[in-house]
């Protein structure tokens, strides 16, 4: 890969345990890439495409991420707090677990139709974020700015919310009685 990539397309590559050191990516389309185990140290990606990618435990120390939108791709065990300081990502039917988004400010995040079981949101500012049809099993929400999330179809989360800031956001019946869980009763 050239040090400046624009407006490409990378297909069924097999980048696995790879380094990539100061990378651009502007409008690159990656189809069914292998990148699992992979470093991207302080590289860029702006208004990629990632379809049916395996990134699976690659670490993305400083790097940005702008405009960016994830399909069907397995993103597990990703510390996305270690990213640069642009993040602008979004997921559709991806496998996101076991990553964490500790303290990040991802304000309208996109990730609706995934599995995000263990993901860590804590002190994440996700305002107006869809998690719509997205399973939730062990998400960390914790301090998190969840107002105006939209919730809809997401399954088995646990949200606080005498812990985390939830003004408006949309639930869906039956899951919603998941929020009073931490109150200790007993619903029939």
């Amino acid at each position: 890969m050239q040090d400046v990539n624009h407006d490409q397309i990378f297909e069924k590559e097999d980048h696995s345990s790879a380094l990539f050191n100061q990378l651009e990516f502007y409008r690159c389309h990656f189809k069914k890439c292998n990148f699992s185990s992979a470093i991207f140290r302080d590289c860029s990606f702006e208004a990629c495409q990632f379809e049916a990618c395996d990134l699976s435990n690659t670490d993305i120390d400083g790097s940005s991420f702008l405009g960016s939108h994830f399909s069907d791709s397995k993103l597990i065990g990703i510390q996305w707090q270690k990213a640069g300081l642009s993040l602008d990502v979004s997921f559709s039917t991806c496998v996101l677990s076991y990553g964490s988004f500790f303290m990040r400010k991802l304000q309208g995040l996109q990730m609706i139709d995934c599995i995000a079981t263990e993901v860590d949101f804590t002190e994440a500012n996700l305002r107006q974020a869809n998690f719509s049809g997205s399973q939730l099993s062990g998400a960390r929400f914790l301090k998190t700015q969840l107002q105006a999330a939209d919730f809809s179809e997401a399954r088995d989360y646990f949200i606080d919310l005498s812990v985390n800031k939830a003004d408006k956001a949309i639930f869906s019946l039956p899951e919603a009685a998941s929020l009073l869980r931490v109150f200790n009763i007993v619903l029939k």
